[in-house]
Parts: structure tokens; sequence; C-alpha cells
């Protein structure tokens, strides 16, 4: 993350002059948005139609470039003016600012390759309608304590323009993850933050993360689980550790016309859909993992250590027990997967989570009695077959059938007992599940007064103004019968929709700080991060971007022109080695 220098940001903000406004909130240089599970548009997407480009940008800065040399407008200054992810974070704080809708605040911290810990700011607010999260500074943390963060968090805020008084007011939601230092019940930063701004602050902890302490939650207390675990985790270590194996492991996969998929680690501090990666590989490469351990525990000229080694994965990998505890491993982890994909997605809000939820929880519980795909598919193969894709099986025992059933119990039911324990907040967010259409009675006269209390609830925790609580449940009634949405039922959805049920924009931004603050540029200043990753995240695409005029702009701010003759310390010119003679 990056280090941010809040006075000299202050500086250059006085020193500029304040842009004619604009129709798009934002104007940058192009968006390299990172997201691990989907691909969509950026969040700012201006609705204005692509520029005709009758020619490059290059070519039409150019021209502007020397049109205004000749024109003798360019004034050059000593005092660096301010570029343009200045001039996009003046027009970000200036929207928000002028806006009247609530918003709310997503942190996270890291540490970036040049091992200093930074704390990253995320706004969530409407914009046109649509709730968007756009990215507003990265900073450095000189200490992690909860005070630290919450100090750091507020003076960003407020050098950036954004007042107490806003704060107090409009300031609804605070995401995070459930670290101490964030979420600590008496010095954590969201509990300082609830003391200084609003004691009414409605404290999110990420959903994805609650999400994974469940998760390992269910494995920790079910052996069969903790040993498929570590079996997983032997095979990461063989191949992972050897080039070698590898090659062999895609030279079997090659011969049986098939791909080596590389096996991971599973239930690791990483999210659920890599974890899913992992059993899907080991699960489509099974018939060549099975071939190379074949092989390799009877190769004579490997040490008995390794031979003895490959005989026990191979003996493990042939038994009919440990291929249903994959299959049911299997079934659950991509039942969680669909459910942590959605809570990433930037759509995802308090309203839809819920429905989400409950189907994943439904989905597990079924699958205690019922078989999912891949159990079904496994069953119906051996059945039929005696093997599994092609490789002969041992034959089962009642004992078997037994330990099968047992893991199978164990497994769904911790799995939706721990994730119904950590996802049910009792607030606000599972408030929200009434305002979701697929949560409502099937009868019409339940139906009809169904939620009215909490909706009253949520109107008065997020101050969400409204004509009368009278109105306001008239037009809930109309809307749970007609379908229809008035004036005030749909700002309470919308101020509920800019509750955020994930960090996982944090995640997408430092990733994109990994982009730019590589190994090779690792002495970038937090400062120039910091602008960088404004430009990259909160800019609009390439098709989008106005070289024109910010070429124009460049140009009449002082800066030098393409055509400008070279200043400063001349450059080193370098010589061609002889073997480089060879090529000119």
């Amino acid at each position: 993350m990056c280090r941010c220098n809040l006075g000299e940001e202050a500086e250059a903000e006085d020193q500029g002059s304040p842009n004619p406004p604009s129709p798009a909130l934002c104007e940058g240089t192009g968006s390299d948005d990172d997201s691990q599970n989907e691909s969509e548009p950026d969040d700012f997407n201006p609705q204005s139609p692509e520029p005709p480009r009758p020619e490059s940008p290059d070519s039409a800065a150019s021209n502007d470039i020397s049109r205004c040399l000749a024109e003798g407008s360019v004034q050059r200054s000593c005092a660096a003016p301010p570029g343009p992810d200045e001039k996009m974070r003046t027009q970000l704080v200036d929207f928000i600012k002028n806006s009247s809708d609530k918003f709310s605040i997503l942190i996270d911290e890291s540490t970036t390759v040049s091992n200093k810990t930074c704390l990253i700011i995320y706004i969530r607010i409407p914009y046109e309608g649509e709730v968007c999260n756009f990215f507003l500074q990265l900073v450095e943390l000189q200490s992690c304590t909860g005070s630290a963060i919450c100090d750091i968090l507020l003076q960003s805020l407020y050098t950036q323009g954004i007042s107490e008084d806003m704060l107090r007011t409009r300031l609804i939601g605070f995401a995070t993850d459930g670290a101490a230092a964030m979420m600590g019940r008496y010095r954590g930063a969201a509990t300082l933050l609830r003391e200084k701004i609003n004691p009414n602050l409605t404290v999110i902890h990420c959903m994805n993360h609650k999400l994974e302490l469940a998760v390992h939650d269910a494995v920790k207390h079910i052996t069969e689980a903790s040993h498929f675990q570590m079996f997983i985790d032997s095979l990461y270590s063989f191949f992972s550790q050897s080039p070698k194996h590898m090659r062999e492991f895609e030279s079997a996969a090659s011969d049986l016309g098939m791909h080596a998929r590389r096996i991971g680690r599973v239930f690791d501090v990483r999210w659920l859909s890599s974890s899913c990666t992992s059993v899907t590989a080991l699960w489509q490469s099974y018939p060549a993992l099975v071939k190379l351990f074949g092989v390799l525990m009877e190769d004579k000229s490997r040490s008995s250590v390794e031979r003895a080694k490959c005989r026990g994965i191979h003996g493990k990998m042939t038994q009919w027990l440990f291929l249903v505890e994959m299959a049911l491993v299997k079934d659950a982890l991509e039942t969680l997967q669909a459910l942590s994909l959605f809570l990433q997605r930037r759509d995802a809000t308090a309203v839809s989570a819920s429905a989400e939820v409950d189907v994943a929880l439904r989905t597990l519980r079924s699958m205690r009695q019922a078989d999912g795909v891949n159990a079904r598919g496994l069953k119906e193969e051996f059945e039929s077959f005696h093997s599994f894709k092609g490789v002969n099986v041992s034959q089962t025992s009642d004992s078997d059938h037994r330990k099968a059933e047992v893991f199978r119990e164990r497994l769904f039911v911790s799995l939706a007992d721990n994730i119904e324990r950590r996802l049910d907040d009792n607030g606000i967010i599972s408030d929200a599940a009434v305002l979701n259409p697929s949560n409502w009675p099937s009868d019409e006269d339940e139906r009809i007064l169904y939620g009215d209390n909490k909706l009253l609830t949520i109107q008065k925790t997020l101050a969400v103004e409204a004509a009368t609580s009278t109105i306001l449940l008239k037009e809930f009634h109309q809307f749970k019968c007609h379908g229809t949405t008035g004036d005030n039922l749909r700002k309470v959805l919308l101020t509920v929709s800019t509750l955020p049920v994930s960090t996982a924009e944090c995640e997408r931004g430092f990733s994109a700080m990994n982009r730019i603050l590589t190994d090779e540029r690792n002495r970038i200043n937090v400062s120039t991060l910091n602008n960088l990753l404004f430009i990259s995240i909160n800019g609009p695409g390439v098709a989008y971007f106005p070289a024109r005029r910010f070429a124009e702009m460049w140009v009449k701010e002082g800066r030098h022109a393409a055509d400008d003759a070279p200043t400063g310390k001349q450059k080193k010119t370098t010589e061609v080695r002889h073997q480089g003679r060879l090529f000119s």
C-alpha cells in the first residue's frame, strides 16, 4: 500500500484552481480492474456514448500542443501545477460534498513489496442512481493499533475536505475485516470511530472473511476433514518442491491425453475459490496422479523412503472411501464458492446477500441425505464399472459405508451451523432481508404486514428522511402487493444498498497496487503510488480517456511539450557492446 503525504497534498490543492463542471464525475487514464472472480465494467461508467476517434489520441494531443505553443499561451511556472489525479480527486470530493446521499467507508490494511504497512480507503456512495465504490486514498500506517488506524482515517478524510459534520450526518456504514485492530470491542478502529463520529454507525465485518472463518471452524472440528486437508497439502508439497516430480506428472497426464492441473492447498488463508480450484484439479487429474504414483512406487532407482511414500499415496487414492470424501468436499466447496463469489460482487447488497446465504445453507443441509452432483456421479460410475475415471478402486465394506455416512453428516451439519452462526449478525444486515421479495411469505394476508417493524427500524437506524412512517409503510405495502416503489421506499432501498457486505473492493485495490509497485519499481514513494492508484482504479477506460483535453492542459500549465529543447543533466550515451554489433 502506499505512503501519502497529507500536508503536501493539501498544499497542492490550495495551489490549484477549481475545475469547470464536467458531465462525468472522474476522468483520467485507463482503468485496469482486477477481480478474482468476475469480469465487469468499472464502477465509474460515463453514460455518454464513446466519442468518435478519427485520429489517434497521440496525434490529436500533438496538434493541440502545437496550437497552444503557437498561440503563446504557455506560461512557465516554478511551482508544479496539479496533475490529472489531483483534478480527478477534487471532482470526486466535490461530488461527495454536493451530494445529499448517505455513504459508507471501506478500509483494509496490507504490506507492500517495499515492506510498508498501508491503509486503503474506499467510499461507497450512489452516483446517478447506482451505488459505486470509489477509491479515495492509500496512506502509510506508522502503527497498526486501532487508535492509529482511526486517527489516520479521520485525518485523511478531513484533509480531503470531508468534514466532521458531514461524517456525523451522512456516514452510515463502516466495513473492514475482523482483525482485532479493526473490530476490537474496546480499542478497535470501529469502536473508536463510533465514539468520535456516530454511536449508531453500522459496522460490517466483511462477510467473505466471516465465511472463511466459518469454514475453518468446521474443518478444525472434523477429524476426517483435517486428514483430507493434510493429504492434499502433502500432494502440494510433493509437486511444488520438485520440478522433476512436476515434469513426471505432466508426462503421465500427456500419455493419457489429459492436462496436468497444478495441485494447490485447501482451507488455507486464501478465499474459498482457491480451495475449490485445488479440489477440482485433484478430481480432474485423478487418473494421471494414480498412474504416476503407481510408476514411482515401483521405480528401483528411487530411495526406499520415496518409494514407500509414493506407495502410501497410491494406496490412499485408490480407496473408495477417499473418493467419497473427495466428492463430498467438492460438492460442499462448489456451493460455498458460489456464495463467496456473489459476496465479492460490486452489486452485492444487504438486501440480496441474505437470500444467497439462505440458498447456500439449504443446499448444504439437503446434502446431508441426498447426494450432490459429484457424489452422485461417483456412485453411479462405481456401481456400473467398479472403477472411477478408468482407475480400479478397492472394494467397499460395511465399515467404509458407515465412515462415509458419518463424514457426510458431520461435514454438512458443521458447515451449515458454523456459517449460520457467523453470518447471522442480528443487525441491520439481517433486517434488510425483509426488503427482498424472495423472502416474503407466499400467503397474501401474511405478506401484507411482513417486515413492517424491521423496515421502520432500518429507517431509524440509517436516519433516512421520509415523509412519515405511515406513508413509508403504505409504500412498502404497495411494493409487496403490486411491485411499485414510492419515493420514500426507494430512498430507503438506495440507502440500504450503500451498506457494503464485503471488503473485496479493497482486495482489488491491493491487486492494482501490486501491478504498479513491483519488485523493479519498489522505490515509488507513497504519494506517487496513491496518485497512480487513483487514476488506475477510478479513471474511465482508454476508450473514454480525453487525451486532447489533458494534453492541452499539460502544456498550458507549464509542463514541457514534446518538441521542447532538452533541459537538465545530459543523459549518458550507451555504447553498443562488441557482441551487439552482430545484430546492428
